[in-house]
């Protein structure tokens, strides 16, 4: 098994379920930043346990979601039956089903080596319809760099703490997390390697994998992307 499959399981779930309280925000910035219509299929790449899939589909649109995690998944479909969620693997995601949005949200790309990477993105680009539109949430390398912390509290509550350990590898291309999750006393260790790109490197990957229009941006506002920009924002269309 490996350690994406090890990481994200219901003892992460449960200790990221705060995120929730975002979830409506984003969407409504997504939907004005790719002007997404009701009558648009999306794909949530990476749903997770649908925080932001069930939000689109509580606003009227018609929305998948596919994540590698089972226990995501079966969180995803007790949440709401009507949605179609699956267990698939974003580096084989081809299903022969054509989306005009898709998703991929919470830095939930980057996890593989570099040529898996960039098959993934090619296979996003296959998964479109013509002039369908991709958008994915990184963390900004430019910022990691300029704000590095090898200790980072994530959430500090009296039954859930969250603390990073952090350090970067492969000549600043990497950086490895060990995530000690605490609930109810109980303790958890996440490792986590992550793949840090540039907006040099992503447009490269996005124009070989056929993308025609890449734009970046600082955040969900469609504010310029600068390097103190916290996230990374890349919205290609096909």
């Amino acid at each position: 098994m490996s350690w994406v499959k090890k990481t994200f399981d219901k003892n992460y779930l449960e200790a990221f379920k705060f995120l929730d309280r975002n979830a409506n925000k984003e969407v409504n910035q997504i939907v004005k930043l790719l002007k997404i219509r009701k009558s648009d299929l999306i794909l949530d790449s990476c749903c997770g346990w649908g925080r932001h899939t069930l939000v689109f589909y509580k606003k009227g649109y018609k929305i998948q979601g596919v994540d590698i995690s089972k226990d995501f998944i079966i969180h995803a479909k007790k949440n709401c039956n009507k949605i179609i969620f699956s267990k698939k693997d974003i580096r084989n995601i081809n299903s022969g089903e054509k989306y005009n949005i898709i998703l991929n949200l919470e830095t939930s790309f980057g996890y593989y080596s570099d040529k898996t990477n960039k098959r993934i993105i090619k296979n996003f680009y296959n998964s479109l319809k013509e002039d369908g539109k991709i958008i994915i949430e990184l963390i900004n390398l430019e910022y990691i760099y300029s704000n590095f912390k090898k200790k980072l509290i994530l959430l500090n509550q009296p039954t859930i703490k969250i603390i990073d350990h952090n350090a970067i590898q492969n000549q600043k291309k990497y950086i490895k997390t060990l995530r000690i999750i605490t609930l109810k006393k109980l303790t958890y260790k996440k490792i986590i390697k992550l793949r840090l790109y540039s907006k040099k490197e992503l447009l490269k990957i996005f124009r070989s994998a056929g993308f025609k229009d890449i734009r970046f941006f600082g955040n969900f506002f469609g504010e310029k992307y600068s390097k103190r920009s916290i996230r990374l924002i890349v919205v290609g269309q096909k």
